[in-house]
């Protein structure tokens, strides 16, 4: 039986990812630190909830439980940063590399641990998952004063790319998604004074990720949507990174 879980699920694209896994008939379990707030929520009334500081490396030990058997897994979590880069600190870059990267790293690792060792679905040693990233189309764009921002979800997408082989090698049937979209109308750019109103329905953002990974055939697969207007602009194959002195 399919089930999800959306490590980042209370807030902006992971939210409306848990509300149309709940839509298709899914077991939901939303991971994330707003879980008070998304128990009060009606679209989320179904999901099992999950309280966890995702920008703490050893948060997998709050999410992960004995007998979880999601067979697909999303990695959304993230946070947003537009300050000139001399104004920032250490602290601020690790708190979001942890969040973006480290911490949902660690996670992986333990889930991929455990479908190693869990009991065969077929023939095959382990089981098999599908593992959706969310990274943005900021991996390959210029943006300015977004250098650490932009930095981590180009290593967020190419770990992806990385990861792709050996978790389809050690769990035959595995399969993975990369998913680099473009800016949504979601809470992520509160503060910033940025102007969303001609940005992307995070809710239909979801939905053409989930047919597009329900659908999905091969072991690995680009989505990217750009904005077309407010429209997404989908297609399977991310550019090269813009040059930064055009």
């Amino acid at each position: 039986m399919n089930s999800s879980l959306i490590l980042g699920g209370t807030k902006g694209l992971g939210r409306a990812l848990a509300a149309k896994s709940l839509q298709r008939g899914f077991p939901t379990t939303v991971v994330g630190r707003s879980t008070a707030d998304a128990a009060k929520e009606a679209d989320l009334a179904a999901a099992s909830l999950r309280q966890a500081d995702l920008s703490d490396p050893t948060a997998f030990r709050d999410v992960l439980r004995e007998g979880d058997r999601f067979t697909h897994v999303f990695l959304v979590a993230g946070n947003f940063l537009r300050r000139p880069l001399v104004e920032t600190s250490y602290d601020t870059h690790l708190q979001m590399a942890n969040l973006h990267l480290l911490a949902p790293i660690e996670l992986l690792k333990a889930f991929h641990r455990s479908r190693l060792a869990a009991k065969p679905l077929a023939a095959t040693p382990g089981q098999p998952y599908h593992l959706v990233v969310i990274s943005s189309t900021s991996s390959y764009r210029i943006r300015e004063n977004e250098e650490m921002y932009c930095a981590l979800q180009a290593a967020k997408a190419h770990f992806t790319r990385n990861w792709a082989g050996r978790m389809t090698r050690d769990l035959p049937g595995s399969k993975v998604t990369l998913v680099l979209p473009g800016g949504m109308k979601t809470g992520l750019f509160d503060g910033t004074g940025q102007d969303t109103s001609g940005y992307m329905d995070p809710l239909t953002v979801a939905d053409i990720i989930w047919d597009r990974v329900l659908q999905q055939q091969e072991r690995f697969r680009t989505i990217v949507m750009e904005r077309r207007g407010s429209e997404p602009d989908v297609s399977d194959h991310a550019p090269a990174p813009h040059d930064p002195l055009p």
